[in-house]
């Protein structure tokens, strides 16, 4: 984002990537398919602004800890994966 001169506001870059995260979910919801065993993970809003970021787009160990142990795992048992 500095590099895209983003305004240094963590506020605004946090609802940035809010906003860019739905996108992509948006776009990759048409492929959740069980027949091809494509799924998506939506991890969106599990993890809290002040405890799970090292910054505005990159979680920090023990939001990692909460995206593996939340929705990446209920993904992958619902699929008997984990």
């Amino acid at each position: 984002m500095d590099r895209a001169q983003v305004r240094d506001d963590p506020a605004f870059r946090q609802d940035l990537v809010k906003l860019l995260i739905d996108r992509i979910h948006d776009t990759f919801a048409p492929y959740d398919d069980d027949a091809r065993r494509v799924h998506l993970v939506d991890s969106r809003g599990c993890l809290s602004s002040e405890n799970d970021w090292d910054n505005e787009l990159h979680p920090n160990s023990n939001g990692f800890w909460k995206l593996a142990a939340g929705p990446w795992r209920r993904t992958l048992a619902k699929y008997g994966l984990a």
